[in-house]
């Protein structure tokens, strides 16, 4: 069962308008500065697990999820004053919507219709493939040389290097930032 410093942390984190850090909420419900610093002590607990399930289950998640792919905008188009109802439910229909209202306004007669909202989807895709870890990893070197290393050994150290973006090229002789990967082109 979760502690009182679990829900209140909880609580000021889903709840709060002013969504503090993990850290400063951890803090405020009275857990130390050090254990503070580490989230991952609270988070991977099993009050916290406990607190997740209830306030923000499997299914909650997966039902707001479905809601966002699905999430539509209304938009207009406006008509002269002149022009009959009718006439623009089949202009409207012709682009391809359905009609929700049409009422009259300062410019003309508004035809409001509703479309998928791409952003909200494109949030939803995201978010979707995120979660079921759908995208490629983000690849990266790090490199740490002292300088205790000569020339020959730098040089050495480079050609792996070149080595090793070359299998990871497309074979056009560019990294994926568009850099040329040639060793001939890079000083040591």
């Amino acid at each position: 069962m979760a502690t009182l410093k679990q829900k209140a942390v909880f609580d000021k984190v889903v709840n709060s308008i002013e969504k503090p850090t993990m850290g400063s909420a951890m803090i405020e419900a009275g857990y130390s500065e050090n254990t503070s610093k580490q989230p991952a002590i609270l988070t991977t607990s099993i009050g916290w697990k406990e607190l997740m399930d209830i306030h923000l289950s499997e299914e909650k998640l997966s039902k707001a999820h479905e809601e966002l792919l699905n999430q539509k905008k209304t938009e207009y188009f406006v008509f002269p004053k002149k022009m009959e109802d009718e006439e623009i439910m089949q202009k409207v229909t012709a682009a391809g919507f359905e009609v929700l209202v049409i009422q009259p306004g300062e410019k003309g007669k508004y035809a409001f219709y509703s479309i998928a909202d791409a952003q909200a989807k494109k949030a939803a895709l995201e978010m979707g493939y995120k979660l079921r870890g759908s995208y490629a990893p983000d690849k990266s070197i790090n490199l740490n040389l002292t300088s205790e290393l000569d020339n020959e050994q730098l040089n050495e150290i480079a050609n792996k290097l070149d080595a090793l973006r070359r299998t990871h090229n497309s074979g056009n002789g560019e990294s994926s930032d568009g850099v040329n990967t040639s060793p001939l082109d890079r000083e040591v």
